[in-house]
């Protein structure tokens, strides 16, 4: 029988099984393409993540490319230039981190002002991910963009670099393992020696050895050449040296070559004209006295560097006072090194940073207790160094001066 079509729709209205199937089917379609498109962003977001990860890496490899470059002495303009490249490579180099996703990528650098002194960085990528899950509802490719920018910018503050360097004669060792050698068989020590009736240090020179307080001597005036040629701020520098009392002591000037012709008189004290033994008690009580009369301003951030091998036989009330070695009232050891906490006073200012380079002690026994007195020593483990060979020592004040960049310098 041929039922009218009003009456065909009151039948199917009342089939509930029909009306079920069609829903299910619905929902089932919908449920598919919305676990295609989930599946397919999760690889658009992990593709994305690593592009904004090889973005971030490429602006900060341009900024120290191009900072490096000033540094060896290159225009300006030139650093910039070659940093672009560089950094337009490395982004090519890590193109398989981003599974080959990368369509397209821009390197832009410029000075943020007139005297050169700023410089901003953007990188911009594009990708595309090409759908697996998602083709059959119309979406063959999911496109993707990405930016970083940093900068990098000469303070404008002043910066004060205060130096104080240990000259006792155990900072007299070789510098390498042929001038110990050779050290031993002219003086019959692989140091300075204590002795106060002949100089060792001049009959070791004599035989042909080098020392490791002249490549550390040498190291220091290349570190104050590169702090004035390699920044534009306001810059003092101030010398200090010290076996069991202070020696040389320059304030700070704003002439570099002030602080160098100071630095030649750079050498190893015989102690024994002075009661013998390195005081770093007294020196640094006399030190902390020094550090008084050269407080920072509030627009000046100071910097105080310590260079010693931290063995310390003799500890007495001031490295001014007249004392006999093991004698003295008031003497006493600390482990073989010197406590920390004598450094307190020297970071009790919040412009100060302190950093010690620990040239180690020839005599292995006294390493662990001196490492950690430079440790305890620096204002943070981040500006504690350390050095055996001539070539560490080169190395440790590389790291040094990069470490002072980041404070010259501000990146974000």
């Amino acid at each position: 029988m041929k039922r009218s079509p009003k009456a065909q729709v009151q039948l199917l209205r009342k089939d509930e099984k029909g009306v079920v199937a069609i829903m299910f089917g619905l929902l089932f379609f919908l449920l598919i393409a919305l676990i295609s498109i989930g599946i397919d962003l999760s690889f658009v977001y992990n593709k994305k993540d690593k592009a904004q990860l090889i973005a971030d890496e490429a602006v900060l490899y341009a900024i120290n490319y191009y900072k490096n470059k000033v540094e060896e002495g290159n225009s300006k303009a030139s650093s910039m230039k070659m940093a672009k490249a560089a950094a337009q490579q490395y982004i090519d180099g890590r193109q398989q981190l981003a599974d080959g996703s990368i369509t397209s990528s821009k390197i832009q650098m410029q000075f943020t002002d007139a005297d050169q002194k700023g410089v901003k960085t953007w990188a911009h990528l594009e990708g595309n991910h090409e759908s697996f899950m998602t083709q059959a509802i119309g979406f063959k490719n999911i496109p993707f963009k990405v930016a970083a920018e940093a900068k990098i910018a000469f303070g404008d503050g002043k910066y004060e670099f205060i130096f104080l360097v240990d000259v006792s004669p155990s900072m007299g060792i070789g510098a390498s393992t042929s001038d110990r050698q050779i050290m031993q068989r002219a003086i019959g020590c692989q140091f300075a020696c204590h002795e106060p009736w002949y100089s060792t240090v001049s009959r070791a020179k004599a035989a042909g050895a080098q020392l490791r307080i002249d490549v550390v001597k040498n190291s220091l005036k290349s570190l104050v050449t590169q702090l004035e040629d390699g920044t534009d701020v306001d810059l003092k520098t101030a010398l200090y040296s010290f076996s069991n009392h202070l020696h040389i002591q320059t304030g700070l000037n704003e002439d570099i070559s002030i602080f160098k012709r100071h630095a030649e008189n750079i050498s190893i004290h015989r102690e024994f004209l002075r009661g013998g033994g390195t005081n770093i008690h007294g020196v640094f009580r006399d030190f902390s006295g020094v550090l008084q009369t050269l407080k920072p301003k509030s627009d000046v951030k100071q910097h105080i560097i310590i260079i010693s091998d931290a063995t310390n036989v003799l500890n007495v009330k001031s490295g001014r006072t007249t004392h006999i070695f093991n004698s003295t009232p008031g003497w006493r050891r600390y482990n073989n090194s010197f406590n920390p906490k004598w450094c307190d006073d020297f970071k009790k200012n919040e412009a100060r940073t302190v950093h010690t380079m620990l040239v180690e002690p020839d005599n292995r026994h006294y390493l662990k207790d001196s490492t950690s007195s430079m440790k305890g020593c620096a204002t943070g483990e981040e500006y504690f160094y350390r050095a055996n060979s001539a070539a560490e020592i080169d190395k440790a004040f590389k790291d040094l001066f990069e470490n002072i960049l980041k404070s010259v310098y501000l990146s974000s």
